[in-house]
């Protein structure tokens, strides 16, 4: 930082297209404080060093900063500063901040400095730090593409890519530019690995009335993509000329949403364009499944159920020896899922979790060390798969032997705002805002709240953790509609104690329709069963009830024709009425 002429460095968890996951070339946030979690931001001066990150991750930060100068900040929480007013506690009147533009949204940098014009500060933007401090840091990813068959998608990227051209004439856009790798995976129906558990590629794009640019490392591609891409009118140039080409870009009204174009991306491109600010277009179209998504991605559910069943049926004969370990049942579920057609991945690392650390969101196992199960308590395992035919995200929490009346109580209350969420009818124009409310009360009115969404949006063989929808108390204006695939898992999180969630993955759909508008509800595509071993059914309504064994029943018929013999007598016991 000394020889930068940099007084405050912020360190964001991003990569240069602002990912939730990146390659591990990326981690450098990681590198330097040790906190492992996928969201928080790293600020450091000559004298202090803070780390920023959400609810999700406050239990693992405290453990994994423990030992360090690196001072945990609890983000929305009473008693603790915004990175902003931080920054503005720690540098005088004068100073020089540093960054690297490419790992900050647009907004994000145009939110700094709105925040920070009342001093005399300095940006330095283009500076990589950890470039110089991590002497084993990763290349660059270079995983092979693949295609993405219209089968799956059922829309070839040349339809796709005319679809978009309508929408950015009617905002009057001559050229629109692309950040997000699942956006342009999307567009272009293409895959790759060069993110764990996302199967995606680095890659840019700018797409004009006559041209889409793919801007992608060629080695990457083999011919059949190189033709495939071409009969599409796609044009692919080197990833590394892309900020070079942006420059070059004059008199154009250029699409751009800050949200998901990174700073530098902004400044490259020259005052003699003009840009138009607005949300994302291509995120918004892949949110909505075409009907051949919608009919893939549901099969590709029924698999994953299936797996999850094979997985909980070993479990249960298994746990009572004491012997299995947070690390086998990882392993087991991926061994499962590998065992399903059309399987590629987990996508996402699982979160196995015994007790105490169950109460840890986003927890990771040890990969040394990974603790034994003891035949007590409960259990939470959070996992789901890469399909060629979808993305699944499930959690499933359920005894690993005898319960206390807390535990007990605190799942039939998760259980309770899962099913309610799920009931609700809504009038088109409803927001996740809206709705986030319906699966709280129940915890409100028992005086617990948990510090993070209770459903996000998940991708198409794409990332798990998506927008543009999501289910928060936080402000969010986008409109549930038709289409969009969204989680429902609202949870219980006490330290030291236990962690539960249940977790399906819905899509919306229309109910019905008359003159006073027309209704949405959500439809369940999640296929596993609820532990009613936990639950103490005299908390629960008669609506309620129903809706588990209706559940339950169709979790049976459509599952057990993908099992054995003994998994089927299994499911048959788990899926009895209440």
């Amino acid at each position: 930082m000394s020889d930068a002429s940099i007084d405050l460095y912020i360190q964001p968890s991003a990569d240069p297209h602002l990912s939730e996951y990146v390659a591990d070339r990326f981690k450098a946030r990681q590198f330097l404080s040790g906190f492992k979690g996928s969201a928080g931001t790293l600020v450091v001066t000559a004298k202090k060093a803070a780390l920023f990150t959400d609810g999700r991750y406050f239990i693992q930060a405290e453990r994994e900063l423990k030992g360090s100068s690196i001072t945990l900040m609890k983000m929305d929480m009473a008693g603790y500063p915004t990175l902003e007013e931080w920054i503005l506690e720690e540098l005088n009147n004068e100073g020089s901040i540093g960054y690297d533009g490419r790992l900050i949204a647009a907004s994000e940098e145009s939110k700094l400095h709105r925040c920070l014009k009342s001093k005399n500060y300095s940006y330095i933007t283009s500076q990589d730090l950890a470039e110089s401090a991590w002497d084993s840091r990763p290349d660059y990813p270079l995983t092979k593409v693949f295609v993405h068959p219209l089968a799956y998608t059922g829309q070839t990227a040349s339809d796709k890519i005319s679809t978009l051209r309508h929408t950015l004439n009617k905002q009057n856009a001559t050229a629109y530019i692309m950040s997000s790798l699942n956006d342009i995976a999307w567009l272009f129906n293409i895959r790759a690995n060069d993110v764990a558990h996302t199967p995606v590629a680095y890659a840019y794009a700018i797409i004009t009335a006559t041209s889409a640019q793919l801007f992608i490392k060629k080695q990457q591609l083999d011919a059949n993509v190189t033709e495939i891409l071409y009969r599409n009118q796609v044009d692919i140039l080197p990833y590394d000329n892309f900020y070079s080409y942006l420059s070059q870009l004059k008199d154009e009204a250029i699409l751009l949403d800050p949200d998901k174009v990174n700073a530098l991306m902004v400044s490259s491109t020259s005052t003699n364009n003009m840009h138009i600010h607005c949300s994302d277009p291509v995120f918004h179209m892949k949110a909505r499944l075409s009907e051949t998504e919608e009919n893939n991605l549901r099969q590709a559910q029924i698999k994953d159920g299936a797996a999850m069943v094979k997985l909980l049926h070993w479990f249960d004969n298994n746990v009572a020896s004491g012997e299995l370990t947070e690390a086998d049942v990882e392993l087991k579920a991926a061994h499962f899922r590998s065992q399903q057609s059309l399987f590629i991945e987990t996508s996402f690392k699982s979160i196995p979790a015994h007790g105490s650390n169950a109460a840890m969101m986003h927890y990771s196992t040890p990969e040394n060390n990974s603790p034994k199960i003891p035949a007590k308590s409960l259990f939470l395992l959070d996992s789901g798969g890469q399909y060629m035919d979808g993305t699944t995200d499930i959690t499933r929490t359920f005894t690993a032997g005898p319960l206390t009346e807390e535990e007990i109580r605190d799942f039939t209350l998760v259980l309770i705002a899962h099913i309610r969420l799920n009931r609700v009818h809504f009038l088109q124009g409803v927001t996740g805002t809206n709705l986030d409310i319906i699966a709280r009360q129940i915890m409100w009115e028992n005086h617990i709240d948990y510090k993070c969404g209770t459903g996000h949006s998940v991708g198409y063989l794409l990332g798990v953790h998506e927008g543009p929808a999501r289910i928060k108390k936080e402000h969010t204006d986008v409109v549930l509609a038709p289409g969009m695939v969204l989680t429902n898992e609202p949870g219980i999180y006490k330290e030291g104690k236990h962690g539960i969630r249940t977790e399906n993955t819905v899509i919306v759909k229309e109910a019905a329709s008359n003159e006073t508008g027309t209704y949405l509800n959500f439809d369940v595509i999640s296929y596993c069963p609820i532990d009613t071993r936990c639950i103490d059914k005299s908390l629960m309504r008669n609506e309620e009830i129903e809706w588990l064994n209706t559940y339950h029943k169709e979790v049976f018929e459509k599952l057990s024709p993908l099992l054995d013999t003994d998994e089927v007598g299994w499911l048959q016991n788990a899926t009895k009425a209440i």
